[in-house]
């Protein structure tokens, strides 16, 4: 090889001498075109032209001076660069227009762990991953075309094989045709890693976040910036908004009343801090209107205690906070009422009380433990039981025990007693009993009111003012209840009733009854109402009543007949109702999936049976394929296409003289090597028998 290169080297001719005066003229030429030799020189002196040529030496001095300070200068700039270039934080690639590795600094080198020198004049998609080099070929192609920056990642390998993900920040040098590129290479490993910690991590949260999905509650997450990053299907419900529509915007902005902002910021800073906060405030729903919720917010912090995101779990409590409302006013009512009770009965000798199913006190007025004091010297607390208190006196304690229970078993008593004390004078009293029901129409004790009948009317204004007590109850009670007379007028219509129906008591007032039956099932209704009237008492009677708007709501019914004072004429029928729509939703739905069951149960006995039919069918013919078998003459082997055998018959058996436990094995080959050395010409027997099975259906041999 060395030898050919120098014979390939050819000898360049010697230079032509030139002759000394060929040189002299031609200086002489160029002096004259001099631009120093000013026209008149030619006639100065020898000494004068010395003069000028010392001063124009002195002058191309200084000029080669000024030379060199910038040469130095240059040079310092140009290391100054290369030091920029080599060491700069960034690889740098300067690639030609077919993707030529021209020139590189260090930290490139670095990057890829390759020498800089074995760069040069290197393609640079050798390092490009497979799976990334049609990026890089669009990328490559798109630098070439624009002269604006552009920004690709794609990822790299090392000389030692490792791969690395990278930025590629490229823009095009020089001329239009793209001849010539810089590449800007980062290593963005930590990013990468960075981000699919942080993907994983939020991942994570939104899948737990998911997961209280399933509570019913609203759950809203944010991230450190306070932007929604999960919003769930109860939080759309719960405030009207659809997740495309709130994520990335601030959570405050998007729930919380403007007068409310300033609270729930403290709330955040709480929380950006790390605490944990649950409480209650008020939010807004998209269509303006506000209603309370009870929150647990948390923070949730990565492994390196950085506030990734923060959870919320959103209940509305609207519900109960009407009905912590409605019980506070019934209890300031009960309250105001017996504050009102005492105040009426605490110059009187009217005595009221009340006692559970047990006959233990639940109330009694000043009178009424005055009046048991001074009968039995007992000192009455609520809680006694009555048994206890009579035990001084058994008659007392019989007879009153027999009233009490006839009360708690449904009666209502109205009669005249004398107590009897020993050494004191007896007295006389007119004694009111009546059951006292929860809202479901249960017995939950009895009431009594009783007053000497000597100063009935002294008390009668007071007894008025407890009749207005009892309207109270009446009216805020929380079951519906409704009173009609025996023309089937509405003439008492209660709070819980108006919610029921949507109509107002001034509505119905007066109104036949009727107007709150459904037009179907008014003669029905009717017919029900109507034994009422006869003295007959609902218990658990269904009968369904149309709401204002139309719908239809089905309710419980248990009533009662109101007598006059001769306990004989019915003067108006007291209905007392359940709403159990939801309740009978439900039942209906469960009906229509037993159906549905009863229907595919019947479907599966029609497949069952058809696949006995088939069963019995295939049973038949095999019976009749085997007796066929047998009742040839010749000998019958059967073989699947996997080389088993499935079938023969005995005339096979005894023709070849095989052992019928060799058959059961079902090795097609092995009847096969039994059977060749029988035959005369066994090869090409064997070869027919092949060619047979090939063609996938039995032979005989």
């Amino acid at each position: 090889m060395v030898t050919k290169k120098k014979a390939a080297i050819k000898k360049k001719p010697p230079a032509a001498r030139v002759s000394t005066r060929s040189l002299r003229d031609t200086a002489e030429k160029k002096l004259n075109q001099s631009p120093w030799v000013k026209p008149g020189m030619k006639g100065l002196t020898a000494e004068e032209l010395i003069h000028e040529l010392q001063v124009h030496q002195i002058e191309l001095e200084m000029q080669a001076e000024e030379l060199r300070r910038s040469q130095l200068a240059l040079t310092e700039s140009r290391d100054e660069y290369l030091d920029l270039y080599d060491f700069a934080p960034l690889g740098y690639f300067t690639l030609t227009g077919t993707a030529l590795i021209s020139r590189t600094n260090l930290t490139a080198a670095m990057l890829l762990g390759v020498e800089r020198n074995r760069l040069n004049n290197a393609r640079l998609r050798t390092y490009i991953v497979p799976e990334d080099l049609e990026t890089w070929d669009q990328y490559f192609s798109d630098l070439k075309k624009t002269d604006s920056k552009l920004t690709a990642t794609i990822r790299l390998k090392r000389a030692d094989t490792s791969v690395f993900p990278a930025r590629l920040e490229s823009i095009r040098l020089g001329s239009s045709d793209g001849q010539s590129i810089r590449v800007a290479v980062s290593d963005i490993s930590d990013l990468v890693k960075a981000e699919t910690e942080l993907k994983d991590t939020r991942d994570m949260i939104l899948l737990q976040a998911r997961m209280l999905d399933a509570v019913g509650d609203a759950v809203i997450a944010v991230d450190p910036d306070h932007k929604i990053i999960f919003w769930n299907n109860a939080a759309t419900r719960m405030y009207g908004w659809k997740p495309e529509e709130v994520l990335g915007h601030d959570t405050i902005e998007v729930t919380v009343p403007e007068i409310s902002k300033d609270d729930a910021r403290k709330i955040i800073s709480q929380l950006d801090s790390g605490e944990s906060w649950s409480g209650e405030y008020r939010v807004h729903h998209r269509d303006g209107h506000e209603f309370p919720v009870h929150v647990t917010d948390s923070p949730v912090f990565d492994d390196n205690n950085n506030l990734i995101a923060i959870i919320g779990a959103y209940h509305d409590i609207s519900r109960q906070q009407r009905i912590r409302d409605t019980l506070q006013n019934n209890e300031d009512d009960l309250l105001r009422a017996r504050e009102l009770l005492e105040a009426v009965t605490k110059a009187t000798d009217v005595i009221i009380a009340a006692q559970d199913v047990n006959f233990r006190y639940i109330y009694f007025n000043q009178t009424y433990k005055e009046d048991i004091k001074r009968l039995t010297g007992r000192e009455l607390t609520l809680g006694t039981s009555m048994i206890d208190v009579f035990a001084g006196t058994p008659e007392e304690q019989k007879r009153s025990e027999k009233e009490w229970r006839k009360v708690l078993n449904g009666e209502q008593v109205d009669q005249r007693i004398e107590f009897n004390a020993p050494g004191k004078p007896s007295r006389i009293y007119r004694v009111l009993h009546t059951p006292l029901r929860d809202a479901q129409g249960k017995i939950v004790g009895a009431g009594e009111v009783a007053f000497d009948i000597p100063r009935f009317v002294q008390v009668e204004d007071s007894l008025r003012e407890t009749k207005e007590y009892l309207d109270n109850l009446f009216t805020c009670a929380n079951a519906p209840i409704i009173v009609w007379d025996p023309q089937f007028r509405i003439t008492r219509f209660n709070h819980a009733f108006e919610h029921l129906t949507g109509r107002s008591a001034h509505e119905v007032m007066g109104k036949h009854f009727g107007i709150l039956l459904l037009e179907n099932y008014l003669a029905e209704a009717m017919d029900l109402i109507k034994k009422t009237m006869g003295g007959e008492r609902w218990d658990s009677v269904e009968i369904p009543i149309l709401h204002k708007n139309g719908e239809i709501r089905t309710v419980l019914w248990n009533s009662a007949s109101i007598y006059g004072s001769d306990g004989k004429n019915l003067v108006s029928v007291i209905a007392q109702g359940q709403d159990i729509s939801k309740r009978k939703r439900i039942e209906s739905e469960y009906r229509l999936r037993a159906a549905d069951y009863a229907e595919l149960n019947v479907i599966l006995q029609q497949e069952i049976w058809q696949r006995k039919e088939s069963d019995t069918t295939l049973k038949n013919t095999l019976s009749l394929l085997h007796a066929s078998l047998e009742s040839t003459a010749d000998g019958t082997l059967v073989v699947n296409e996997q080389g088993r055998i499935t079938s023969y018959n005995q005339n096979f058996i005894t023709m070849w003289g095989i052992p019928r436990d060799l058959l059961e094995r079902g090795d097609d080959e092995e009847v096969t090597k039994y059977v060749l050395p029988q035959l005369k010409n066994p090869w090409g027997v064997y070869c027919q028998y092949q060619r047979s099975q090939c063609s996938h259906r039995a032979g005989e041999l």
